[in-house]
């Protein structure tokens, strides 16, 4: 800036209007309405702690009811997903008892009765999966989360 006008002055010519206040005083605005919003910030985030201490019991059982709701739905989920597993296992178990009864080979080694268990994993179930019972065993917790909240509603 000053360049220009230097050149200016050396040319006979009229120097270039100074910006340098100009945006100094933009500067000076922006940094002042940053901290206004800081203090806004602060003050806001002191308000949503007043409220949240003065409402804390209604905010609580609004927290709670979304809850017992949220259960309800996990619970209406595993119970129909409960039914469908019955009925696949069931088939399953058709399949088998129609079967006929083969033979099989005899092994030629002993059978391990080792079971190695690593991190929840084990030689019994990290080729198959999860055994039947355990998936059962989520559901029917998972289907029993209604209930709860509903004991939980009652003692409170």
């Amino acid at each position: 800036m000053i360049t220009r006008e230097a050149l200016a002055l050396n040319a006979g010519k009229k120097p270039p209007k100074p910006q340098a206040p100009e945006l100094k005083a933009q500067l000076e605005g922006a940094e002042r309405r940053l901290e206004v919003l800081r203090r806004r910030h602060a003050l806001a985030q002191s308000d949503v702690s007043k409220y949240i201490q003065q409402h804390h019991e209604e905010l609580y059982a609004l927290l709670e009811e979304a809850q017992r709701r949220e259960a309800q739905k996990v619970a209406e989920g595993a119970r129909a997903l409960l039914s469908d597993l019955a009925r696949y296992h069931k088939c399953e178990e058709d399949a088998k008892a129609m079967r006929p009864m083969i033979p099989q080979p005899e092994h030629s080694q002993e059978a391990q009765a080792v079971t190695t268990a690593y991190l929840g994993l084990s030689t019994q179930n990290v080729f198959g999966g999860p055994q039947r019972g355990e998936i059962e065993q989520t559901l029917n917790y998972l289907a029993s989360l209604a209930d709860e909240a509903e004991e939980g509603q009652g003692a409170a």
